[in-house]
Formats: structure tokens, C-alpha cells, sequence
């Protein structure tokens, strides 16, 4: 299995033109302003345009502050920026909504026909769960998510709502100078296992 260093690097690889990003505060200490998985300030140097929305409205204030083009929109409610974008994101987001029709509606809605929608989601039969499960009974998971993916499962999703899956990939990111010991151990050992293991899930899909 192929580490790399953060799980946006794919992202940042894919994402040109006129750029949104949902859900762009981020959580966690790695996801925030300055935290080594926080892409916004990455994307305002590739982005002709970068427009960020996200619910978290004093995440909102602080970036608004930093001098980004950041709106507090709920992105499982219909919305209409009045722009459509060549680059949608949605990084380690989409797990987190309940609504997504309502979601997916508002991607296709903003998204130029030749457009790419990038997203990242945990993967649902990654290494980590299946140890967690094996000493735990059950994996670690976020209680803030309505829901995990295989690569199937999240093709299906976009395919049923008005995307083309072009590429999936299963990734997973170990940051060797930030992590701990146990951390560095798992870089070693991840080494051994089949990419399909990995924690994170990233696609690329354009519209119908």
C-alpha cells in the first residue's frame, strides 16, 4: 500500500479552475486553519476563483477574516451561489449528511458540464475498522457520521444521482513528521497490506 503524506494530496493534484469547497472549516486539530489536512489555503493558490461554504458559522468568521470568499450555508439544503464551478470538493463531508438528494442536487446544480467533483470519504472496509472490530467489537467511528462507503456503495450513490464515476481510488495518509510512535509503526506495517485496506476513499466523477 502507497502512504501518502495527507489524504488531500489527490485533491490538490485534481482541483483547477473556478473552485468550490463544502464544507471547508473542517474539524479536528489536522482539519482547521493551519492543520496539515486544511486545503483551503492550498486551493487559493491553483483556484482562479475559490468560494468555500460550510455550516460551522465562527469557523466561517475566522476565515472570512483571514480574507477568504467563505459563505455559512448548511450544503444539505438548496442554495444557489450564483456560479458554477469547474472544481467541486467535498472532502471528508459527505458522510456527514442526512439529505443527499438534496446534497448531490445542489453539486450538479453549481458544477460546469465539464466539471469535476472531487471527494474523499472514509472507507468503510479500511484496516483500522476491521482491527478496531476484531478488539473492540466494533470500530471507532465518528458520531457525527450518517453513514460509510465501500467503493461500490459510493459509486452507486453519485451514479444514481446524476454523475460518472472516472476514477476511485483507495488511499490512506500517515503524516511521517506529525504522527507518534504508534503512528510511525503503522506506516511500516500499512506497507504490507493491498491499497483496497486504506482509510480513505477518493473519486473523481463528472456530470451525466
Amino acid at each position: 500500500m502507497k502512504i501518502y503524506r495527507n489524504r488531500a494530496a489527490l485533491t490538490l493534484k485534481y482541483a483547477r479552475g473556478d473552485i468550490l469547497e463544502i464544507g471547508c472549516v473542517g474539524m479536528g486539530e489536522n482539519d482547521v486553519f493551519g492543520g496539515h489536512d486544511f486545503i483551503f489555503a492550498r486551493l487559493k493558490k491553483k483556484a482562479n476563483k475559490l468560494v468555500g461554504i460550510d455550516i460551522n458559522e465562527q469557523g466561517v468568521k475566522e476565515l472570512v477574516s483571514q480574507g477568504f470568499d467563505v459563505k455559512t450555508q448548511d450544503a444539505q439544503e438548496k442554495y444557489n451561489l450564483k456560479q458554477k464551478f469547474d472544481t467541486v470538493i467535498s472532502e471528508e463531508n459527505i458522510e456527514h449528511i442526512s439529505n443527499l438528494k438534496t446534497y448531490l442536487d445542489n453539486v450538479h446544480a453549481h458544477l460546469k458540464d465539464d466539471g469535476l467533483f472531487l471527494v474523499t470519504t472514509p472507507n468503510a472496509m479500511c484496516l483500522d475498522f476491521m482491527l478496531q472490530t476484531l478488539i473492540w467489537r466494533k470500530p471507532r467511528v465518528n458520531q457525527y457520521h450518517t453513514h460509510y462507503h465501500t467503493t461500490d456503495t459510493i459509486k452507486y450513490l453519485l451514479e444514481s444521482n446524476g454523475f460518472k464515476v472516472v476514477k476511485i481510488k483507495i488511499i490512506h495518509a500517515i503524516n511521517w513528521k506529525s504522527t507518534n510512535l504508534g503512528g510511525k509503526i503503522m506506516w511500516f506495517l500499512l506497507r504490507l497490506f493491498p491499497s483496497r485496506l486504506g482509510r480513505t476513499i477518493f473519486v473523481i466523477a463528472k456530470k451525466k
